[in-house]
């Protein structure tokens, strides 16, 4: 963008309270597209999970694209499990109510969510450990302290390629490009989908040139191969949908998450 732009993209990384810090500074920012949000499926998440946050993930902010997204991976140890495909899964949790154990990357997170979604869409049982973080996770799932694990195709698909993990499911609606021999839970669970998407948004006021402005230089960005194949070398699927289609996606997000945050008692860290 800065490139087609002629201009300079400065790269602010506000970390802290599940991106919750940086999401507050750009909301209180001037609307002038100057000062702009680097997004994910967090922003709903967060006004989900925290008991009190200082923006609406609809309202505070103009989604200017997403433009990205990727699954989740439900994945168990390859040497060490027996299971071999999801069906096999749910047969072995509906025998075990509450025995087999997932770890995910920690409470409230995107991988969190489409575990609890899974469960509830499909009626087991299982124990949810969370980590500090999807490296972990994934490390314990290898010492085999826990049973199987659900986190981002791209914190995974380097154990699942080298043979150390064997991967069960996506949690898109479509198999992902970079695993597509492995199936989508809506593939045996019709009407199950999650998906964890990346966007930018602006402050609420921006004016819609600006945002015009923005979107075109997003959609030119992803038409640059390289940037597609940068993208996809990190698990990451190119998509794109601006202005008010983005904004649905959200409003349906947060629709979704804080239900189920409520039904299953998720609440962030």
């Amino acid at each position: 963008m800065s490139k087609l732009a002629g201009q300079q993209f400065i790269i602010d990384n506000k970390a802290g309270a599940g991106g919750t810090v940086g999401t507050a500074e750009v909301a209180r920012a001037p609307s002038d597209g100057y000062t702009l949000l680097v997004t994910s499926s967090a922003l709903p998440i967060s006004q989900a999970t925290y008991r009190s946050v200082p923006f609406d993930s609809s309202k505070s902010f103009r989604h200017v694209a997403i433009f990205a997204s990727l699954p989740s991976v439900i994945a168990v140890n390859a040497t060490q499990s027996k299971v071999q495909t999801l069906a096999e899964l749910v047969q072995q949790a509906k025998a075990q109510p509450g025995r087999l154990s997932y770890a995910s990357p920690g409470a409230g997170t995107g991988a969190h969510f489409a575990a609890e979604m899974f469960k509830a869409h499909v009626g087991v049982d299982l124990l949810h450990v969370p980590y500090k973080g999807a490296a972990p996770a994934v490390t314990d799932l290898l010492g085999g302290q826990v049973d199987l694990i659900v986190a981002g195709q791209s914190s995974v698909i380097q154990q699942i390629n080298a043979g150390k993990l064997r991967a069960l499911a996506v949690t898109t609606t479509e198999r992902s490009p970079q695993l597509p021999n492995v199936p989508t839970v809506a593939e045996l669970f019709k009407g199950y989908e999650s998906m964890t998407w990346l966007g930018i948004a602006a402050p609420a006021q921006t004016p819609d040139a600006v945002l015009k402005r923005l979107a075109a230089l997003i959609r030119e960005s992803l038409d640059d191969p390289s940037i597609r194949r940068q993208l996809a070398d990190g698990g990451v699927n190119p998509m794109l949908r601006v202005d008010a289609a983005a904004s649905d996606l959200v409003a349906r997000d947060l629709l979704s998450y804080s239900t189920l945050a409520r039904k299953a008692n998720i609440r962030a860290e």
